[in-house]
């Protein structure tokens, strides 16, 4: 109950009003001063919340109103209330809808006026017009506003099925703009359908806000991008996307008719967690912009693979798309199995992957690509492609010509592919590939191919490739500890135009050692 702002430094017998409700101070308290109608202690008098007027019966409820706030069944009724409210009036309502629908929310009366009855949709913020034009903002709880309190539904139960709740999901977001460290999030139980893009554009950046959208959200099987979010510095995103999205090429950072679910730009030192099932489009994308914020993450994990087998379940499009520039940042745990396209990497410097689990679906041909990135750090990689026909990941260069440098793998491990590793036309000037621990089994080329690759420290463990590694022309400077075991064809290949190598290793039961 909100409690009046009373004078400071009262002298006795002084009046206080608010609404039609007079205090007066004693002496020692404020008392409440009687009707002037009525018997002394107004014992008889309650208020009709159906007008504005005092009929026999109990007058706490008339102060309750007056002074303390409104209590009402929705949201909605609030959008349609009739009566004069005086500005710092609080409301409570215990729906939005419909009476306990997990919906109800705290209003504050506050100056300012519009159009009637207009609801947080209509407005396209946290705040509402009543019936006489009388404007009512959200009171977070603890600092947080959930997208129901605005009128979602989260009735989805499939693609281009339930309400839509887009325009929900943005005036949630308008609101979270309007200030730093604020929080928003939907219910978990829920699933809300989305047919159009929402932007969060903070473009002046936002500090310490906190995303919580665990709950799924389906987009429509249309080509958009869900969310977009742009300018935020030091925040928290947890996302979750379930089915819609349409297919397209995804190896293209701009793909031709694609869908993009969540989409980051000029983000700076932010967390973000991101689940995704069935999606068909691009889950996630990051763009390189220092408008307001240079683009960097301090933590993001991303986990989207799922082998299909269970009725209805589909392989998502694609992880994701990230471009970017230095201090990057880090990714703790990427799960990309059975994609149709695998992640691609462009112009990232400052990268480290602290565990990845990948592999495409069997329909689609894709590496996982990093394209001119440089200081890249690789904890544990695990590639599984079990057609034979895939290099499971390909360091090249990018559009502009400059090739991967500086790059350092501490463990991988990969079955059933054509190549494990593949890299080539290492930049210039700048040590290449350094590798720890590549275990590869069952290569139909062999588990690394180098080709132009200037600087390499490599240590391969290959069983049943056809070949545990291959230098093509332009590598030099090349150190391999190779042990190789039933390799097809020659454990290792050094084909014509290298140089400066250093071969250490055994190999067993090859059919032929060293092929050059």
């Amino acid at each position: 109950m909100a409690i009046p702002d009373y004078p400071n430094n009262p002298a006795v017998d002084d009046e206080f009003t608010v609404g039609l409700v007079t205090f007066i101070w004693d002496g020692e308290k404020w008392r409440r001063k009687p009707l002037p109608s009525l018997a002394p202690d107004a014992s008889n008098i309650q208020y009709d919340n159906t007008n504005t007027g005092m009929v026999a019966g109990n007058v706490q409820d008339a102060v309750d109103e007056l002074y303390a706030g409104l209590t009402l069944d929705t949201t909605t009724s609030l959008i349609n209330y009739n009566k004069t409210a005086t500005v710092g009036t609080v409301a409570t309502t215990r729906g939005f809808t419909t009476e306990g629908d997990g919906s109800g929310a705290q209003w504050k009366r506050v100056s300012g006026s519009g159009a009637s009855s207009q609801s947080p949709s209509d407005t396209g913020n946290a705040y509402i017009y009543d019936a006489l034009g009388n404007r009512w903002d959200i009171v977070p709880d603890h600092g947080s506003v959930n997208v129901d309190q605005l009128g979602a539904l989260g009735d989805c139960t499939g693609v281009g099925v339930g309400t839509d709740d887009t325009a929900a999901y943005q005036s949630l977001l308008n609101w979270a703009g309007g200030g730093d460290y604020r929080k928003v999030s939907n219910s978990h139980n829920k699933r809300y359908r989305i047919t159009a893009q929402i932007d969060a554009n903070y473009s002046s950046g936002r500090r310490g806000m906190e995303i919580d959208f665990a709950g799924p959200v389906t987009p429509d099987a249309t080509a958009f991008w869900a969310f977009r979010f742009t300018g935020y510095r030091d925040s928290k995103f947890r996302m979750y996307v379930l089915e819609g999205g349409v297919d397209a090429d995804y190896s293209q950072e701009n793909p031709v008719g694609g869908s993009l679910a969540f989409d980051f730009i000029a983000c700076r030192r932010c967390k973000i967690d991101i689940d995704a099932e069935s999606y068909l489009g691009r889950v996630t994308q990051t763009r390189s912009s220092n408008t307001p914020f240079k683009l960097s993450f301090l933590d993001f994990y991303l986990n989207c693979g799922d082998i299909t087998t269970s009725p209805g379940s589909q392989p998502c499009g694609q992880a994701g798309f990230f471009r970017g520039t230095s201090a990057f940042g880090g990714f703790r745990y990427i799960n990309c199995a059975w994609n149709k396209y695998m992640p691609v990497f462009d112009s990232i410097v400052d990268c480290v992957v602290e565990h990845a689990e990948f592999g495409p679906s069997p329909a689609i041909l894709s590496s996982w690509e990093w394209r001119g990135c440089g200081s890249l750090w690789l904890g544990e990689m695990l590639y599984g492609d079990e057609t034979g026909t895939q290099t499971g990941m390909l360091f090249t260069t990018n559009a502009g010509g400059t090739g991967c440098r500086r790059v350092e793998i501490q463990n991988f491990f990969s079955v059933f592919c054509d190549t494990a590793i593949k890299y080539e036309n290492s930049e210039a000037g700048d040590y290449a590939l350094k590798i720890t621990n590549l275990q590869t089994r069952d290569s139909t080329t062999a588990g690394l191919v180098l080709n132009n690759v200037k600087g390499a420290d490599v240590q391969v463990k290959s069983q049943a490739d056809a070949s545990a590694i291959i230098m093509q022309s332009g590598c030099r400077d090349i150190k391999a500890d190779v042990y190789g075991d039933l390799n097809l064809k020659e454990s290792v290949i050094v084909e014509a135009g290298v140089s400066d190598v250093v071969l250490t290793g055994t190999s067993r039961d090859a059919s032929q050692e060293l092929a050059s």
